[in-house]
């Protein structure tokens, strides 16, 4: 089977101008987007694309949240009143 290439203006035509150039760029560099690079252009799998947007298998595991920070510093001594 032969895979299809996309130029990155035409992966902008695809999804009718909702993302930039600069975005597939950064896709590209990020590793969410497969691609090479022929004759000074970068090409985009049309597969890569495909599962980006309709992503297959089970859905990620939801995150955890952060361990709760404890304050900085001494605690502070209670005052005692007298009277």
């Amino acid at each position: 089977m032969m895979k299809s290439y996309l130029s990155v203006r035409q992966v902008v035509q695809r999804l009718n101008g909702a993302v930039s150039v600069k975005l597939i760029y950064r896709l590209v560099a990020q590793g969410k987007l497969r691609c090479n690079r022929r004759l000074g252009k970068l090409l985009i799998e049309e597969d890569s694309l495909v599962d980006l947007l309709e992503p297959r298998g089970p859905p990620p595991p939801p995150e955890e949240p952060p361990p709760p920070r404890r304050p900085r510093g001494r605690p502070k001594k209670e005052k005692l009143e007298l009277w």
